[in-house]
């Protein structure tokens, strides 16, 4: 497993970025309503976004559940019964939604072979924790009864997300292998949330100019959990790195960049998997920030992190 470095130094490009977008003042996050903040966050995305490539199928369907009708796009790269990625977008449970991680879905699918589904849950703060988790799970278990209905291979489900996104791709495959649901064969976790913000080496070496702020992820904990809100559901549904045993869940890739306030807590989870005896991939890119994956031509590393992640889930879902 990678061992901790906290002299890491983005790359040219990344380093360019950072120069940029740090030369320009911003609001604070609480001085904006959630819907503009939305708007803006997608404005400043489409500067960075990946170019979106065609693919044979980009489809929109409702999934109706037990939890809601929850929004769900599915990208088929080819005719015939595939397997499947299920996806959800990262943002701070704030941000995020089908559109923002458009291209990066279109990519996977055209390189991996495999269908991708995107999954748009409810967002805080107007819907705080646990309505994201309990889309999560009801999402999971909507496609997995139906997937036959559009050429998906229940046999051959992964799940995966970014972020936010990561955290509650491993929560809802936590929750349904507890009650004996549906088995994935694959996880995917780019730089996963998977605890509250704390005193780590990265939050305190990266946690300021490198996108993602510390202050910012203080901020995204407060709309998604507010310290006031009571729940009834397991503290490890909010940070999974605390729950007592991952045995049994899939092999899983876990991508961290190496100039993220994030990279010490998805190194820890990633070594609490293997630990469980879960199979372990875990691939650290040193020069990269918070958020890279998702991004275009800007960010040169971002294709190779792509390409290799629809290679794994390739192999991970071949029959």
């Amino acid at each position: 497993m990678t061992a901790p470095n906290y002299n890491r130094l983005p790359d040219a490009a990344t380093a360019r970025y950072l120069e940029r977008i740090n030369s320009v003042p911003s609001l604070p996050l609480d001085s904006l309503q959630p819907s503009v903040l939305r708007q803006a966050a997608k404005k400043a995305r489409a500067h960075v976004a990946p170019v979106s490539p065609p693919i044979l199928i980009a489809r929109d369907l409702m999934a109706e559940t037990a939890s809601g009708t929850i929004a769900v796009r599915l990208f088929q790269p080819r005719p015939g019964m595939l397997p499947a990625l299920i996806y959800f977008p990262g943002g701070g449970w704030v941000l995020g939604d089908l559109d923002t991680h458009d291209a990066m879905c279109r990519i996977i699918a055209n390189e991996s072979g495999c269908a991708v589904i995107s999954v748009n849950y409810r967002k805080a703060p107007e819907h705080p924790f646990p309505a994201a988790v309990h889309d999560a799970i009801a999402t999971l278990q909507w496609i997995a009864s139906r997937a036959a209905d559009f050429d998906v291979d229940a046999r051959r489900l992964a799940v995966g997300g970014d972020s936010a996104g990561a955290n509650l791709a491993t929560v809802a495959a936590m929750a349904i292998h507890a009650v004996g649901g549906c088995r994935f064969v694959w996880q995917l976790l780019l730089y996963p949330i998977v605890a509250r913000p704390a005193v780590t080496g990265s939050y305190a070496t990266y946690g300021r100019g490198y996108s993602l702020s510390a202050e910012a992820m203080r901020w995204f904990f407060e709309q998604y959990s507010p310290a006031t809100l009571a729940h009834k559901v397991p503290d490890w549904w909010l940070t999974p790195s605390t729950a007592p045993n991952l045995a049994g869940l899939p092999d899983t890739l876990v991508i961290v960049a190496g100039c993220d306030p994030l990279r010490d807590e998805g190194i820890c989870y990633a070594r609490r998997l293997a630990d469980a005896g879960v199979g372990v991939d875990l691939i650290e890119y040193h020069d990269q920030i918070h958020g890279f994956v998702n991004t275009g031509d800007a960010f040169p590393r971002a294709a190779e992190a792509r390409s290799q992640i629809a290679a794994k889930l390739r192999a991970a879902t071949a029959s």
